[in-house]
């Protein structure tokens, strides 16, 4: 095991996770036609325990459909060694492959990378985000992973598991749906065939206000291009990319040389999300990181949210790490 006890304020995240989740299905309206509001939980890996909480999901579900860029087996215990008669059924990058892997754990290799990094469990919740469930993912790296309590999105990431499980890296038929809540609205796409950097640049291109954005790596010019001119139009423009990605990063460059301001991370391990915030009101968020291999060859989930209580908070965690960083990546102070 990881870890071997949980703090107590790991303890409480955790409980917190299971009772929204649980409280999930009570609060769907019982009459057809009318719309529930979103049930989500943000969580923020090494803040958050983000291990713990995905593995006690997992051990409380019947069945779970995970498709996984890179696992540490000893990091989600209930996914390798599940109890009772719980279906359980895992894909990872080949790449990642470790030894002593069970029957129910299947590596497949593609052109790309399989970079997704989502689970669902007994068919109605999602979990996705950029954590890789692996001893640095969970507990070096800066993350996000974030649980969706709907069937309708489990049925659409399900349908991505199936092509996957099928050997359909890659590519596979296009499914990009958008779902309405009461207070929300979620827009997802599996790339390449759901064209994410379209999405991407789609939901950008409306921004009113602000775009402030934390990536791992961003190498995409026509993407910097537009956020480029979003800047010359007035709108708040800021990131923060990860420091060993950007130093050969064009796009990166494209931003500076435009005075956008860009700052190095400061977190010795990684700084892994890919994600975009909106005006203070949308984020984009999932395993997409802006370049033309994620474009283009990679397998990848993309969601856009609109729901400003999930874009406070992730706004929240750019403001975290922003405050530890100046320019060129050095700590203040």
């Amino acid at each position: 095991m990881v870890r071997t006890a949980m703090s107590a304020h790991a303890l409480m995240i955790v409980l917190f996770a299971l009772v929204l989740i649980m409280l999930g299905e009570a609060l769907r309206p019982s009459r057809v036609g009318t719309e529930a509001p979103l049930v989500i939980v943000p969580l923020f890996c090494r803040a958050d325990p983000c291990g713990e909480t995905l593995d006690a999901l997992i051990a409380g579900a019947h069945e779970t459909r995970c498709a996984l860029f890179d696992l540490d087996p000893d990091v989600l215990p209930s996914l390798i060694s599940p109890t009772g008669d719980a279906s359980i059924a895992v894909i990872v990058d080949a790449r990642n492959r470790f030894d002593g892997a069970p029957d129910h754990v299947r590596f497949v290799r593609g052109e790309g990378y399989l970079h997704d990094k989502f689970c669902v469990l007994d068919r109605r919740i999602v979990v996705t985000g950029s954590m890789n469930p692996t001893v640095r993912g969970v507990a070096e790296n800066d993350n996000n992973l974030v649980l969706i309590d709907d069937p309708r999105l489990a049925a659409l990431y399900l349908d991505e598991f199936a092509e996957l499980w099928g050997g359909t890296v890659g590519g596979g038929t296009p499914s990009m749906a958008s779902l309405s809540y009461a207070d929300a609205t979620v827009s997802v796409a599996f790339c390449p065939e759901d064209r994410c950097r379209d999405l991407l640049l789609s939901r950008l291109s409306r921004a009113e206000e602000s775009i402030r954005f934390m990536l791992f790596s961003f190498t995409d010019e026509e993407v910097a291009r537009l956020l480029v001119r979003a800047a010359q139009d007035g709108l708040t423009v800021e990131g923060i990319v990860e420091k060993i990605q950007a130093s050969t990063s064009g796009a990166v460059a494209l931003l500076r040389a435009n005075g956008i301001p860009v700052l190095d991370d400061a977190n010795p391990a990684f700084m892994h999300h890919k994600v975009f915030i909106i005006d203070s009101k949308a984020i984009v968020f999932g395993s997409y990181n802006p370049s033309r291999r994620a474009a283009e060859i990679n397998d990848e989930n993309l969601v856009v949210l609109e729901h400003r209580p999930t874009a406070d908070r992730f706004g929240e965690e750019w403001l975290r790490i922003y405050g530890t960083v100046s320019d060129g990546g050095r700590k203040k102070g």
